[in-house]
């Protein structure tokens, strides 16, 4: 779901910067190396290692968003409009899809295929909401709700660290032969995601959510910059039992949006 100029990207997708060569603390010091160390001294170790590690994935964090063109940029920005396409090509479906975000947490997306009502999903601030292609309208509630509210935060790539209970670095691993970064993202809402940021320039390149014990993988590619900003036109998600790729066309940013087009429909 992005926002843009003349681009389009996700509502709200991550973004990067290389993170120092250092990645990983040094657990090498003398109470490690005391033959039977007491317990305080293991207390500690383990403090300054969460400390440590927690240090590495606020850089990684600052990186990501200076990849994505750095705060002051990012903050210019208020509202986003992009339309593209979207396929499901297991199935054969394909047709067109609008996204509409606006400061501070507002979002709506329209999917739209030939010869079908349009089916939307959005949130409104307070409420989610998605309708079916019969028109039919069904609010979001529970962990699902907590989910879109997290994602639907406008400045959401400013404001990862405070919108989950934990963050840790996991590790490293690949991602189409590009090197990543995993950090751990826990949400209160129980809402597990692992987050890769390239090792090179920072950027988001891919997400697994886990949510009721099922994981929904988003890869993020084509990163272009409308403003300032660099932002994924390209968007393959994947859940095990569907794919779906979103392809955006065209993106504007700081685009008027009325706030009633995030309302769920009367019907």
């Amino acid at each position: 779901m992005a926002d843009n100029s003349s681009s389009s990207g996700t509502a709200n997708s991550p973004s990067n910067y290389p993170p120092a060569t250092k990645t990983y603390p040094d657990n090498s010091n003398s109470s490690a190396a005391n033959t039977t160390p007491s317990s305080n001294a293991n207390a500690n170790t383990s403090a300054s290692d969460t400390s440590a590690t927690g240090n590495v994935v606020d850089k990684i964090l600052t990186n990501y968003v200076n990849a994505l063109g750095g705060e002051a940029a990012i903050k210019a920005v208020s509202s986003r409009v992009a339309t593209g396409t979207f396929e499901v090509p297991s199935a054969g479906v394909s047709g067109t899809a609008e996204f509409y975000l606006k400061a501070p947490n507002k979002y709506l997306f329209v999917a739209t295929v030939p010869g079908l009502v349009a089916t939307r999903r959005g949130f409104n601030g307070s409420t989610g909401w998605e309708t079916d292609n019969e028109g039919n309208v069904k609010r979001i509630t529970g962990t699902e709700l907590a989910a879109m509210k997290r994602d639907a935060d406008f400045y959401h790539e400013l404001n990862l660290r405070s919108g989950y209970s934990s963050m840790t670095l996991s590790g490293k691993e690949k991602v189409d032969g590009k090197d990543a970064f995993v950090i751990d993202a826990k949400g209160e809402d129980g809402t597990a995601q692992k987050l890769y940021f390239d090792m090179q320039n920072g950027l988001l390149l891919r997400s697994d959510e886990t949510r009721e014990s099922k994981t929904t993988t988003t890869l993020y590619t084509d990163y272009r910059t409308l403003d300032g900003i660099k932002l994924p036109f390209t968007f393959r998600q994947q859940d095990g039992e569907t794919n779906v790729v979103i392809r955006i066309k065209e993106m504007r940013h700081n685009v008027t949006v009325n706030d009633s087009v995030f309302n769920p429909p009367s019907k």
